[in-house]
């Protein structure tokens, strides 16, 4: 009798132990369940909320960024904050769409050297990203649908006078010898005594480079790796 009594009370014991380890399983997999369904969550929401960003940069109402690759690709992306006024978003896409292939008909390297990769309207604010193959097809568009000074000579022999250029400092044909700074050793130097590839933009502008900056006119900032423009006039960005 005492013996059936012991057995019962070991079959209870692993009767409780393996409802134990079950609990224990069902809990652990809801735990999986979980982490994935979170995981899938930041994956989606995450992608939807930087798909108008221009590298790591947020794009912001009234300003403009430029990200350029390493790979010679440049994402160029600008947001307007249409607020006060009328606009019809179907007829402002249409119009970007217009914009782009007009450009690839007549000034791309190629068929689909301009790409609008992606345009978003939140609230009143309209966010336009387009990408561009090369370099020379980034600064064709910027000199042609932004231009004010761009290769216009203020007299005869005078340095010409870019609102936007990419190209090597060598080949640069403009005023070589205003003064730009390191902004790692604060050294001044001229433009014409660096190497490397200057960028020019005209008014304020966001921008990530896959490289060094190595020097910039004195009305720039590099602030976490990206560099910040002045809203008045032109800046310059040297970089390897």
């Amino acid at each position: 009798m005492s013996n059936n009594k012991a057995r019962n009370r070991i079959d209870q014991r692993k009767r409780r132990h393996r409802r134990r380890r079950r609990a224990e399983i069902q809990l652990k997999l809801m735990l999986i369940v979980l982490v994935l369904i979170g995981i899938i969550a930041a994956v989606v929401f995450g992608l939807k909320s930087c798909g108008n960003d221009v590298g790591d940069i947020e794009l912001k109402a009234n300003r403009s960024a430029i990200y350029i690759k390493d790979s010679g690709k440049v994402v160029y992306g600008m947001a307007e904050d249409f607020k006060g006024e009328q606009f019809d978003e179907e007829a402002l896409e249409k119009e970007i769409d217009a914009e782009v292939e007009a450009f690839n008909k007549s000034n791309g390297s190629e068929d689909n050297a301009m790409k609008l990769k992606d345009f978003e309207m939140e609230e009143t604010v309209a966010k336009v990203v387009f990408q561009f193959t090369t370099e020379n097809d980034f600064i064709s568009y910027m000199n042609l649908y932004n231009r004010e000074n761009d290769f216009v000579k203020q007299e005869e022999d005078a340095p010409k006078v870019y609102d936007f250029y990419l190209n090597s400092v060598s080949e640069y044909d403009g005023d070589g010898e205003m003064i730009v700074v390191s902004p790692k050793s604060g050294e001044k130097v001229s433009l014409r005594g660096t190497k490397g590839t200057l960028l020019i933009v005209s008014g304020g502008y966001d921008i990530q480079i896959d490289g060094d900056v190595s020097y910039m006119s004195d009305n720039c900032k590099l602030e976490d790796g990206i560099v910040k423009t002045s809203d008045e006039g032109r800046s310059f960005i040297i970089f390897e």
